[in-house]
């Protein structure tokens, strides 16, 4: 379908009600029309006016920075791809790093200002946005957004209550567990099996206070977004449960579990396995396995966004649309381990890792997913429930 017809369907899914206002603005950007041009459309349709009023924004400052700052996950950018970027524009790209979307949180709860990007995860985003931490993204200035999977078009962590959008999709994936295969060949497939004693010092878990919680909700077949205290009070007592189990619980880089083979049962994304892989090298896709549980597992989408208290609106649009480029996106998740938000990368991966189809879900084990989702005021019972994990 070209850029017009395209154009001319979203008209007609706006007059006919299939689209609201808010979609029709993003999906409008998404393909390349300026925020003036969508509100010509919007009043053209008859509609109300107030949803482009609402989309606009103040003028960009178009004066190149010398240095962006990016509050970033560990190993979550490839050094080819930041030099690139480096090298285009000629800004240089500084990284702070984080071990948490939690801890993320906090810190800028706390003030922390001065990074230009940042990259939480979808549910913390939409905490970021409604704390009014978050920047609007000028979508003029992020052509490359039209490249994007339509799942991430309008996502539920970031609606555009105001007219607004604050995020653009970075990756994607899922959590599971992985099998080193050539130390434990079983055939488990559950996250009850991590709760057998016979695997006593053969698992690490994660240190993430919602991905270790969701797990065990999941076990007891509870949503992962639970707001019942009774449940996450229970998702707590099943870790504690597990806890004389476990080897030891990870940080972050769950990959480095997976290649030393010590826990041979590694709670983990599933990016972790890509970047095992890049670790162990070729063959290494024969001796791992990633499992996408029975009982449903999580699934999440990382952000880009523009915390408050940045230096450069301008540099910011710059790298974002950078990381959005196909062929950019592509090369970038090949080094991270994790799915890129295109298509297109999406295919260029397939054909440039063996462990690809590993770890990239079938349509049916999407099914048993669950997609991390902002819980409200219930986020401080999570804590107090990891917190007695934790502490026991």
């Amino acid at each position: 379908m070209s850029r017009e017809d395209t154009i001319l369907d979203l008209v007609q899914q706006l007059k006919t009600g299939r689209l609201t206002r808010r979609q029709f603005v993003l999906r409008g950007v998404a393909v390349g029309l300026s925020l003036t041009a969508v509100g010509t459309l919007l009043a053209a349709c008859g509609g109300n006016e107030k949803a482009a009023a609402e989309a606009t924004l103040p003028p960009m400052d178009e004066t190149k920075p010398e240095e962006i700052v990016v509050f970033n996950w560990a190993d979550y950018l490839a050094p080819p791809v930041r030099k690139g970027f480096e090298k285009e524009y000629g800004i240089k790209v500084k990284e702070a790093y984080f071990d948490n979307n939690e801890a993320m949180l906090a810190k800028l709860k706390a003030g922390a200002r001065g990074y230009d990007v940042a990259v939480p995860t979808g549910y913390t985003a939409s905490v970021l946005i409604k704390s009014g931490l978050a920047e609007p993204l000028d979508f003029d200035y992020l052509p490359n957004m039209k490249n994007t999977l339509p799942t991430f078009q309008d996502p539920v962590y970031d609606p555009g209550t105001d007219g607004l959008h604050y995020t653009v999709p970075y990756m994607w994936g899922t959590a599971g567990y992985c099998l080193r295969t050539d130390i434990l060949d079983d055939p488990i497939t559950r996250w009850a099996d991590l709760w057998d004693p016979k695997y006593k010092d053969k698992i690490s878990m994660m240190f993430d206070e919602r991905e270790c919680l969701g797990a065990a909700l999941k076990l007891l077949g509870r949503s992962l977004n639970t707001t019942s205290e009774d449940e996450i009070n229970a998702a707590a007592d099943k870790l504690i449960e597990q806890k004389p189990l476990v080897q030891k619980y990870v940080i972050t880089n769950s990959y480095r579990e997976i290649v030393s083979g010590k826990a041979p049962i590694t709670h983990c994304w599933n990016g972790e396995v890509g970047l095992a892989y890049n670790s162990l090298g070729k063959g290494s896709e024969k001796i791992v396995r990633f499992v996408f549980p029975d009982e449903g597992f999580s699934s999440w989408v990382d952000t880009l966004m523009i915390p408050v208290g940045g230096n450069s609106r301008y540099g910011a649009h710059l790298l974002m649309d950078y990381l959005m480029r196909p062929e950019v996106s592509a090369e970038n998740a090949l080094w991270v381990g994790y799915l890129p938000p295109s298509q297109e990368a999406l295919d260029a991966v397939k054909a440039g890792t063996p462990i690809a189809e590993m770890i990239i879900p079938t349509e049916a084990e999407m099914e048993r997913a669950e997609v991390l989702g902002d819980v409200g005021e219930a986020a401080k019972l999570y804590s107090a429930a990891w917190q007695r994990v934790v502490a026991a």
